[in-house]
């Protein structure tokens, strides 16, 4: 056995006893996602790349490939979720397409409805100079609590409600949209956010 296919075997015991953790502790999503990760790290390089490539790229198993791709996707929308809410600076998120069609990602319970998401989505629009968007004229709903706009640009809605808020993000391909308690500072909030978008944005995301 080669140096590679023991460092692969070792992500993959190591993805498969996160799985394992994960289940046991009640589907703790965080050690799922954990062992997910390593087990596609570590498949490759047990299997080889020409191998674990040749596999699904065969015509028979597309349908096995397009749910490994989405798979990975989801992956990786969980990811940014957990780096979200795991910060402690955000109680709640979710994500979304950038268009608000479909939802990648969401806290237990919080829910945005597509009435709430089409507003959002079109604050990202430009308006005639001079004149003021719906969400700085109105506020705007998430989760069916009403928000008054402190900031309303092409990439950013910015929500405020007592000392809770909301922060919504726009990257090319995706929707972020976070909720922070009274117990924590806006600044920190939006930096949360912001730092996260700003990353997709570097990836073309």
């Amino acid at each position: 056995m080669s140096s590679t296919t023991e460092i692969g075997a070792v992500f993959c015991t190591g993805g498969a006893l996160f799985l394992l953790l994960g289940l046991f502790f009640f589907f703790d999503r965080s050690m799922l996602l954990m062992g997910n990760i390593l087990l596609l790290l570590g498949l490759p390089l047990t299997l080889g790349p020409q191998t674990f490539l040749g596999f699904f790229a065969r015509k028979s198993k597309w349908q096995g490939t397009a749910t490994f791709c989405l798979g990975l996707f989801m992956i990786f929308a969980r990811w940014a979720m957990i780096g979200l809410v795991g910060s402690g600076n955000v109680d709640k998120a979710a994500i979304f397409d950038c268009q608000g069609a479909s939802t990648w990602a969401a806290s237990p319970g919080f829910t945005v409805s597509p009435s709430e998401l089409k507003t959002i989505v079109d604050s990202f629009n430009p308006v005639a100079e001079g004149q003021l968007k719906e969400v700085q004229t109105h506020g705007f709903h998430i989760s069916g609590e009403k928000y008054f706009a402190l900031r309303s640009d092409e990439n950013s809605l910015y929500g405020k409600k007592g000392k809770e808020g909301v922060i919504v993000a726009k990257t090319k391909q995706a929707l972020l949209i976070a909720h922070y308690p009274e117990t924590v500072q806006p600044g920190p909030a939006t930096n949360t956010v912001e730092t996260l978008a700003q990353y997709l944005r570097e990836l073309n995301y």
